[in-house]
């Protein structure tokens, strides 16, 4: 998997009334999404379709101070609506606590984490993500161009692995820090797959699909914010 070479960046750092508004409106545009059940079995009454895969992102240093990294999703059809249940986030790490720091990772190459959500049949798209560095910045992309998946009734695909390379610099007080991220998404189903089969023993390798939702860096448009423009606030 290469590294991505460029995105488009934005960080709320300076403005406590922006980043509340926008925390909120990142709050309205979906939850963090739970895999289901250990004991999760396709049925004939089954009425949802499974999206698998991984989220991961690089190993973070001691002395950063941590990033929790979100990938968003949403179907089609309920973009721009309030209130929708077919949208959501998933963390490449979730948190050990609420707004607490990231769990442990399942991979020995990343911090990261195996995950299997049911969702209304349909098409989706990821539509952005997002670096949560500490209580004082949100990185995430200018209009970062949609990728599409869909999901089918009754089966399971394997969407890929949604990785998040770190940039880091020296802040104001001499702490390395996260200040940009680079995604992208890439085939590590030889990793993934044993993995989801052991947690999820009733499902079969059979009813996998390997469809990557796109096999490349996922960025925005326009150049990436500036080092300097964060660590001035």
């Amino acid at each position: 998997m290469k590294t991505p070479s460029s995105s488009s960046v934005h960080r709320l750092t300076s403005n406590p009334a922006l980043f509340a508004l926008l925390l909120i409106g990142f709050v309205l545009s979906g939850c963090a999404t739970k895999s289901v059940d250990t004991s999760f079995a396709f049925t004939p009454e089954t009425e949802t379709g499974l999206v698998v895969g991984s989220a991961s992102s690089d190993v973070k240093d001691e002395s950063w101070y941590d990033g929790l990294v979100k990938f968003y999703y949403i179907k089609t059809d309920e973009i721009g609506k309030l209130g929708t249940k077919n949208a959501g986030f998933i963390y490449a790490l979730p948190p050990t606590l609420p707004l607490g720091a990231p769990g442990d990772s399942e991979f020995s190459d990343s911090d990261g984490s195996v995950f299997a959500i049911a969702l209304e049949p349909g098409d989706y798209i990821l539509s952005r993500w997002e670096i949560e560095v500490g209580a004082y910045a949100i990185i995430y992309p200018v209009d970062p161009a949609p990728l599409p998946f869909t999901v089918e009734k009754g089966k399971a695909t394997y969407v890929g692995n949604l990785h998040m390379f770190f940039r880091t610099a020296r802040n104001i007080i001499g702490l390395t820090s996260i200040n940009d991220g680079r995604p992208a998404i890439s085939d590590r189903s030889e990793r993934d797959l044993p993995l989801l089969l052991e947690r999820y023993p009733n499902l079969k390798r059979e009813e996998i699909e390997i469809e990557i939702i796109d096999d490349r860096p996922w960025g925005g448009k326009g150049p990436p914010a500036s080092i300097e423009a964060m660590l001035r606030h």
